[in-house]
């Protein structure tokens, strides 16, 4: 732990230096520029609100809101596993060269996300504004699920980092997994609305990003309190997977240069 706090520490600034490159460099030659940061989802969420409610007839309060929650969540989560499986070979330049935790380089992705992320959080107030959601003090907990989101993130990217390294296949298979989970994560639909309740409780139970969007709109949407158990659930497991991840890379990072 307290050589994790100390990497931490030292190595924390060049992954936030890392990721401000990288924010530059996505709008360098874009005349929005950064602008296209609210566009991006503002357009899928548009997109899917026309399926959801033209193609598939659905009624559901706060629908354009609804839908955007969804995708805050997934495109933070499926952007940050995306980028991480191939991040060490991508990087085999800083690998080869210099000392990192390998995970600091995970960590300077999720950055670049979590600002677009943070970009999409206060643009949901806004919406929720134009389309008269009533707030009440419980949108406080989408601080902590935002919090397990990163977590959770974190420690699932790492782990897809590592095997990325000996796996050259793994990015494929990850494309795989990450469409399934897109279509079993309720992103344009309730789990507990349209699953029946035994089933719901399952697929709330082992898709961490399903349980994260659903208790999203109940405090943001409902005014509605966390599910407490299935959060410290997630939590635990979270906490688990992300100290296995760190450890793995630890015990491995001195063969990943080989390998690369």
């Amino acid at each position: 732990m307290n050589k994790v706090l100390a990497h931490l520490k030292r190595y924390n600034p060049y992954a936030m230096y890392a990721a401000k490159s990288g924010l530059k460099s996505e709008v360098a030659n874009s005349y929005l520029s950064w602008i296209w940061w609210i566009l991006d989802p503002l357009f899928f969420m548009v997109i899917y609100t026309f399926i959801v409610q033209i193609v598939f007839q659905t009624q559901q309060p706060y629908l354009p809101v609804f839908v955007f929650i969804g995708l805050l969540i997934w495109n933070f989560f499926s952007k940050s596993v995306n980028t991480s499986v191939n991040i060490i070979a991508a990087s085999k330049g800083i690998v080869r060269k210099i000392y990192i935790p390998k995970y600091m380089l995970v960590l300077t992705k999720m950055y670049i996300n979590a600002a677009k992320l943070a970009i999409s959080y206060l643009l949901l107030f806004v919406l929720a504004t134009v389309f008269q959601v009533t707030f009440t003090w419980n949108i406080l907990y989408t601080i902590p699920l935002i919090l397990l989101t990163f977590l959770f993130t974190f420690g699932f990217s790492t782990m897809a980092a590592h095997f990325g390294v000996f796996i050259s296949d793994l990015a494929n298979v990850m494309q795989i997994v990450l469409r399934l989970m897109f279509y079993m994560s309720g992103i344009f639909f309730s789990v507990s609305q349209r699953i029946p309740e035994m089933y719901a409780a399952i697929m709330l139970r082992i898709n961490p990003v399903a349980y994260i969007i659903e208790d999203f709109r109940n405090v943001f949407l409902y005014g509605r309190g966390l599910t407490w158990d299935i959060f410290i659930y997630w939590a635990v497991i979270s906490l688990i997977l992300t100290v296995v991840a760190i450890r793995t890379i630890y015990k491995h990072e001195n063969t990943y240069a080989k390998v690369i």
